[in-house]
């Protein structure tokens, strides 16, 4: 389904700016699983077609990381009061918007974007996570989008009902429209239809008087582009590689070569054609004619198996992966249960926390916009007063290390008598006070 054209079919009479939609197809294709090159022909003398490949799937992880990587640590929405901070809290746990927000968070780094709106709902704001491939940019500048057209779909008695949401601002003040559409099928827009055939209480438009942005924020991690943007070429030979793991199995199949002489012929019950086969349960006797002893050898003739080669070809690409998109040397890595991402520690100084906090920016301005919108929505539905306040987005960054790098942080402590053995053993072993103190005694004891 082609949003961006269907939105130019639903308002004919707004001008839609050039939008770069089909690379975003081309980068949720990839994300998804489904990209253009996962079909190959088929080799062999009689074969014909294509078959799938098996896919690695690098792009997907590759997003999936980023997005664990930025909600790491916990972030704190805060306005500078009580009143706010606490309705704040409300609208976002109503919303469910954390654990959105993380899927989301790996739908825009895979394909360009994800947008966050707010509405009211029960006289309540609330906040929806929006796939970037189900909105259209209409208004761009600045870096900004100042409006745009929202999609989502129903499908109902046989028929497909698809809702087009404009957002815009009116006279200073942001508002919205909606239009219905019904059609048979999922390829085109259909006729239009009233909006209580599907939506009995949404009214035709809304108009937010006061709020002066429209209720949208836009998170695009790299100005519109996934985070893989520019190293398709490497995700397509990752997964011919890996496919090409997955045909060694097939190919280097256990082969024995037999003589001729044991090679029986019989009619197949269905075509009647004559077929060959060696029976393998044949275990007592076979009478065979031959002067040489050679010609009655039955040989094994199965191939080494390249996985080594395979895996180490694959380790090699992702290291090229993780330079082309900003992450630390052997940040991902391949074995024998799949990839892998590596528990490292990451300093200030590493590329993957530089590129990291590149992105935690991105997001806290884009964070702080949507509770801003809340608290405007919020004063103006009547939930709360208005008051000054200052929206602050806070991250509670820290080291991110395995196991073995903390217990050997905590134990440098100790040395240096910066940390007590007591504290030391609570924070490895995850001991209460007393608990820790008696196991440093039996240490001390040799028991």
């Amino acid at each position: 389904m082609n949003i961006a054209r269907m939105a130019g079919e639903a308002y004919p009479e707004i001008r839609f700016p050039e939008y770069g939609g089909e690379d975003m197809e081309r980068w949720r294709d990839i994300y998804l699983g489904i990209p253009d090159w996962r079909y190959v022909k088929k080799s062999g003398l009689y074969a014909k077609g294509e078959r799938k490949m098996s896919l690695l799937g690098a792009g997907r992880t590759l997003a999936d990381e980023f997005a664990a990587l930025t909600m790491a640590e916990p972030v704190r929405i805060s306005a500078g009061n009580e009143e706010y901070d606490s309705y704040l809290s409300r609208v976002l746990e109503e919303s469910g918007f954390f654990p959105r927000a993380a899927e989301l968070l790996s739908f825009a780094y895979g394909t360009g974007m994800g947008v966050f709106k707010v509405y009211a709902e029960n006289s309540l704001p609330k906040i929806d996570c929006v796939r970037g491939d189900m909105f259209v940019p209409t208004e761009c500048g600045g870096g900004e989008i100042g409006a745009g057209v929202f999609c989502s779909e129903r499908f109902c008695g046989g028929s497909f009902y698809r809702l087009f949401e404009r957002h815009f601002i009116e006279n200073g003040s942001a508002a919205a429209e909606f239009r219905l559409f019904c059609g048979r099928n999922a390829y085109t827009l259909g006729e239009r239809a009233p909006l209580s055939e599907i939506y009995t209480e949404l009214p035709e438009r809304v108009v937010y008087e006061g709020i002066r942005k429209p209720m949208f924020t836009v998170f695009s991690p790299r100005g519109g582009r996934a985070v893989f943007a520019g190293a398709e070429d490497t995700l397509k030979t990752l997964d011919i590689a890996f496919d090409s793991l997955g045909r060694e199995f097939v190919l280097g199949r256990k082969r024995i070569i037999v003589p001729s002489a044991c090679i029986r012929t019989v009619a197949d019950p269905e075509s009647g054609e004559m077929r060959k086969f060696f029976d393998a349960d044949d275990e007592a006797f076979v009478a065979l004619k031959s002067e040489e002893n050679e010609e009655l050898k039955i040989t094994d003739n199965t191939v080494e198996l390249r996985v080594d080669e395979h895996i180490k070809a694959i380790n090699a690409l992702l290291g090229i992966l993780c330079y082309q998109v900003g992450l630390s040397p052997s940040a991902l890595s391949f074995s024998a249960r799949g990839v892998k991402t590596a528990a490292e520690v990451i300093s200030e100084d590493s590329r993957t926390a530089r590129t990291v906090r590149m992105y935690k920016n991105a997001l806290s301005a884009v964070l702080a916009d949507v509770a801003e919108k809340v608290l405007s929505l919020g004063v103006l539905l009547g939930d709360i007063s208005e008051k000054r306040h200052r929206i602050t987005v806070g991250w509670r960054d820290g080291i991110i290390a395995d196991d073995r790098t903390k217990t050997d942080e905590t134990l440098r402590l100790v040395e240096a008598g910066l940390l007590s053995r007591t504290k030391a053993a609570a924070d490895i072993f995850g001991y209460g006070e007393d608990a820790a103190k008696r196991e440093i005694e039996r240490v001390d004891n040799n028991e």
